[in-house]
């Protein structure tokens, strides 16, 4: 059952009601029956998550936010920045803000452009050179036990670049180094360009950021 946006199982139905949220500090609710008229429940399916994150747990919020979980209950979530700082949300606003659970495993993913006069070697030697440059890079700041995949391959031809796609799934051991692992691909692929002299036209840079599949 969903109640104030947050799941729940109903583990006793009477004149009041007992909620369960086993995943929640002090998820238990008895409620006067009244107070559900109107909504329905349903058999969980096994693999069904109670919450999208636990105490612990590295989480990316959609406006961008990220950090670790350090308290959550049916009325607040609190979350701790890289720097120390206390965010707390109001449950049903941090549900709303859909967190994704970095320490379930992630993925980032950047494209980055250089300039056309490199075309011959768009899809052979230049994508070898930044994969081999970009997984050493990460292997410093992550460990290579924590690398999953690293892979660059050529992107698209855009209108004023030769995009090449970076590509990293890490495990969720890694999750505290989600912003040390941006900044890895963004050193390694201009660290690349410059030891090797390719030009980097400007505004050529998108971020794209997936859960992992």
């Amino acid at each position: 059952m969903i109640f104030n946006g947050i799941p729940w199982k109903v583990e006793t139905l009477h004149f009041y009601t007992r909620l369960v949220n086993p995943e929640l500090s002090g998820g238990r609710l008895n409620l006067p029956i009244r107070q559900l008229i109107g909504l329905v429940s349903r058999p969980a399916a096994g693999n069904e998550e109670w919450f999208p994150s636990n105490e612990g747990d590295w989480v990316k919020m959609d406006e961008g936010t990220i950090g670790e979980v350090v308290y959550q209950s049916p009325e607040m979530v609190q979350v701790r920045l890289f720097g120390g700082n206390l965010i707390t949300y109001t449950t049903e606003n941090y549900m709303a803000h859909s967190p994704m659970n970095l320490s379930h495993g992630y993925r980032i993913q950047m494209v980055f452009g250089i300039d056309y006069k490199y075309q011959a070697e768009c899809t052979t030697t230049i994508p070898k050179i930044m994969t081999k440059n970009f997984r050493k890079d990460l292997i410093k700041v992550v460990g290579e036990d924590n690398l999953v995949r690293v892979v660059v391959d050529f992107f698209l031809p855009n209108n004023s670049s030769l995009d090449f796609e970076y590509e990293v799934f890490l495990k969720g051991s890694a999750a505290s180094l989600y912003e040390e692992v941006e900044r890895t691909m963004i050193y390694s692929f201009a660290n690349t360009c410059n030891e090797n002299g390719w030009e980097i036209p400007f505004q050529q840079i998108t971020l794209h950021q997936e859960k992992p599949s």
